[in-house]
């Protein structure tokens, strides 16, 4: 294993927190609001290249927590620095077991972790353009989704409570535009799909799977970044929040697996309406729901279950290059 120096940053919207230290766990340097405009992050960078670089290689880790943390993940990236991003749901179990919470404690936890794991997490690489490309178009999409399902409440609203024909009009006017850049959108990303033959490939295997439709097979190509990101189906079931975890302590020996809840929450939406697709239209999945149910399991944890089998098909798929 070769000497590296490990930096833990907390990211804020116009600043960050870092905390540097050596291979040994012991802290070197802490660093306090720092700005993260451009000239800020290039002089900072430079004072640490300066002082490590020679010696060790540097790696820098911080929470995947959006545009923020990408902005400075891009940037380090682009200097040399290895990146390894981690899910927030990581520094929430940290910092829950110290009393204190504050941004300098946070970079050091971060710091800590990476020197302890770095061998077992993978280094983060930008997405690749067409990547990035698919990902704000599913962003998009969801944003005109969210104002189509808030603009329909208020129309039933308007409906009930008032008899202004120009004020439905005008709704009714606006939810037929929003509808027509949804569609206009889902045409993009079907082509930006087939720009390359990697996403045409990758999303037709996916859609062989039962309950899989375009929009689930694109969000698992994002999420996953064409599974490049996971080792195994276990680890991208458990970053989706939907594996089965065993909490078993001291007298609660019997508590019954239970799945994290979190995770992405678009991928997890679709995920959760192909499981009811494929419970009602595909014999085998039906069965095994009514069979489930039958013998006292609810019916989200059976749907839970359906969610985690589709993965592993989707995974399986994908691994061997055959369709389902």
């Amino acid at each position: 294993k070769c000497i590296s120096t490990y930096i833990g940053i907390d990211v804020s919207a116009h600043f960050f927190h870092a905390t540097i230290i050596d291979s040994n766990r012991e802290m070197l340097e802490q660093f306090e609001a720092i700005d993260s405009d451009e000239g800020s992050l290039r002089d900072w960078a430079n004072d640490v290249s300066a002082k490590y670089a020679e010696t060790s290689k540097i790696c820098i880790c911080m929470e995947h927590t959006g545009v923020y943390s990408l902005k400075l993940a891009k940037f380090f990236h682009e200097f040399g620095f290895e990146i390894f991003m981690v899910a927030p749901q990581l520094l929430k179990k940290i910092s829950s077991i110290r009393k204190a919470k504050t941004d300098k404690l946070d970079s050091h936890a971060l710091a800590d972790y990476l020197s302890r794991y770095d061998d077992k997490l993978k280094v983060w690489q930008p997405k690749s353009e067409e990547l990035q490309q698919l990902e704000r178009l599913l962003s998009a999409r969801e944003f005109f989704v969210k104002n189509k399902i808030a603009l329909k409440n208020r129309i039933n609203a308007e409906k009930h409570h008032s008899s202004n024909s120009y004020v439905l009009g005008a709704f009714r006017k606006e939810l037929k535009g929003l509808e027509s850049s949804i569609k206009d959108i889902e045409k993009e990303i079907n082509n930006a799909v087939k720009k390359t033959s990697e996403l045409m490939e990758f999303r037709n295997l996916a859609k062989s799977v039962p309950g899989v439709g375009d929009l689930l097979a694109c969000e698992i190509m994002v999420t996953t970044e064409l599974l490049g990101t996971c080792n195994s189906s276990k680890q991208l079931r458990s970053y989706l929040g939907i594996a089965p975890i065993i909490q078993q302590s001291g007298i609660s020996q019997k508590a019954k697996a239970s799945s994290t809840g979190h995770g992405p929450s678009r991928i997890r939406r679709l995920l959760h309406l192909a499981a009811r697709t494929v419970v009602t239209h595909y014999p085998e999945f039906r069965e095994y729901y009514i069979r489930k149910v039958e013998e006292g399991k609810a019916k989200m944890l059976v749907l839970n279950n359906i969610e985690n089998k589709l993965i592993n098909i989707i995974w399986a798929v994908i691994q061997n290059n055959k369709a389902y």
